[in-house]
């Protein structure tokens, strides 16, 4: 749905800017297919990503999506013992890791990420159509998920959008 939409968009539109870029819808779909391949090819069916908000997050969650593997984002912030906690309740195959020196990242398609994999024997339940486990620190500190489908995480950007009354939004 969401990636059928960005393929109609002209390819040398800007699709992600940064302090320090600008990727274009060709290039950011380009990587979202080799990331999406990549994905098919180790036979992921959950992926957590830890990581800041740079560009290569939202190849992962674009890939993910295409790719039909239950992503999980856990922001930078997040303490050792929260995403244990949250890679012991979601039974992740594997965790890509934001790594600062790109010679750490070999075996990963995405230069600043590092991968580690886990053999779980019993995925974790979770509801039919499940695309993305978000996660909040919670004032308690213990992270607290919600399972998203595609649908829904499309609804919520569309209600956004028309709520603001935007038809081109730099940013969500």
């Amino acid at each position: 749905m969401i990636l059928e939409a960005l393929k109609e968009l002209p390819k040398q539109k800007a699709a992600i800017t940064t302090s320090s870029q600008t990727i274009s819808f060709e290039t950011m779909l380009c990587e979202v297919d080799r990331v999406a391949d990549w994905l098919k090819h180790q036979h992921v069916s959950c992926l957590m990503l830890h990581s800041d908000n740079i560009p290569e997050w939202i190849y992962v969650d674009l890939a993910c999506q295409q790719a039909d593997v239950v992503f999980v984002p856990v922001p930078s912030f997040f303490s050792a013992q929260q995403i244990e906690s949250i890679r012991l309740r979601v039974k992740p195959d594997m965790i890509l890791r934001q790594v600062a020196n790109s010679k750490d990242a070999t075996l990963s398609p995405l230069d600043c990420y590092c991968f580690e994999r886990f053999e779980n024997n019993l995925p974790a339940r979770m509801p039919t159509k499940t695309s993305k486990i978000t996660f909040t620190s919670g004032s308690t500190g213990i992270p607290k998920g919600v399972c998203l489908s595609i649908e829904n995480q499309y609804k919520v950007a569309r209600s956004l959008a028309d709520k603001i009354a935007i038809d081109g939004p730099k940013h969500f």
